[in-house]
């Protein structure tokens, strides 16, 4: 390789616009991350996405409204079993038309692509490298690619593209400790900022109650007498829960931790069963952990290595 010759005042010239380039990074990230989450709930937008994880793929519709009463938003699958998900704000109602039944919940612990990042982008940097880097153009739309690195081994690393106008999230992927993609959702065809009827987010299925059951069995509790001792740097508790399970007389409980970005949720139940299952697994990005503790089934599972499930499944205690 030819190596040219710079002057002196050339490269002090150089090194100092690294010097503010390096400077300007760390803002720059913080500035994408909080756009991207202003846009994923204050932009009005309809298109198709498709999800992947592992071999199996799903494409779904989300049209997303916002206005002066807040958001509206409907999700349905567009292959495999008929679903659909109608959100105001934090009331959902999720339809399921070949068992006929309506899931209503009140508040959300996650939101759905593209309204993944849910901190503050000073919460995140904490805990990620943030890494501008090239422009790639996804469903007609050019959008900023950046990389968020775990500062840790207890959270995975991501992928992310936002438009570059809006900042709205276009395409995401989580990748393993090579940065091979385990699973990724992008958009196919988008339209930002075409007017939308609240009409056309009514669910299809809202005309059929005749025949429809209402199952309102996940409702928000207050904090029992189980926590976790000790959580994993940067995550918190956003939620906790009680849900009604099949084969379960009781309620199971349910804790969900988030750190921004990355979530998992702690299950709490009574244990019933003669061999209960015991031990770790993961499927691309997603682990799950169960083990059996004071007649209690502890089952963690989330986005995370297991060795974050670890961690937590161990710091599971009941106030005495």
């Amino acid at each position: 390789m030819k190596v040219v010759p710079f002057s002196f005042a050339c490269i002090t010239l150089l090194l100092t616009a690294s010097a503010l380039a390096q400077e300007k990074k760390p803002v720059e990230a913080n500035q994408w991350l909080t756009k991207m989450a202003v846009a994923a709930r204050e932009l009005t937008y309809t298109g198709t996405f498709v999800h992947q994880l592992g071999q199996r793929m799903e494409t779904m519709r989300i049209s997303h409204l916002y206005d002066e009463s807040g958001e509206l938003e409907k999700l349905e699958t567009l292959d495999g079993p008929a679903r659909e998900i109608v959100r105001h704000n934090d009331t959902v109602h999720c339809y399921f038309p070949e068992s006929r039944v309506v899931k209503q919940e009140q508040g959300r612990a996650r939101r759905y692509f593209p309204a993944l990042i849910g901190e503050s982008a000073e919460r995140l940097i904490v805990h990620y490298q943030v890494e501008l880097d090239a422009v790639e153009r996804v469903a007609g739309y050019d959008c900023q690619v950046m990389w968020l690195r775990p500062r840790d081994r207890l959270r995975f690393a991501h992928r992310l593209c936002a438009e570059l106008k809006s900042g709205l999230l276009l395409k995401a992927a989580i990748a393993n400790e090579r940065g091979e993609p385990v699973e990724q959702v992008a958009f196919s065809t988008l339209s930002i900022g075409a007017p939308l009827s609240r009409d056309s987010l009514r669910s299809a299925y809202v005309g059929e109650q005749h025949t429809w059951k209402t199952d309102a069995s996940n409702w928000s509790a207050p904090a029992s007498a189980w926590y976790v001792k000790e959580v994993p740097p940067g995550f918190r508790k956003i939620m906790e829960m009680q849900r009604r399970m099949p084969g379960q007389a009781g309620p199971v409980r349910q804790m969900v931790f988030s750190d921004g970005l990355a979530a998992f949720s702690v299950f709490i139940e009574p244990e019933n069963r003669k061999h209960p299952v015991r031990g770790a697994r993961q499927v691309g990005p997603v682990s799950v952990l169960t083990k059996h503790t004071d007649e209690h089934l502890i089952t963690v599972l989330g986005e995370v290595p297991i060795a974050s499930l670890e961690q937590v499944a161990n710091a599971v205690s009941l106030r005495k």
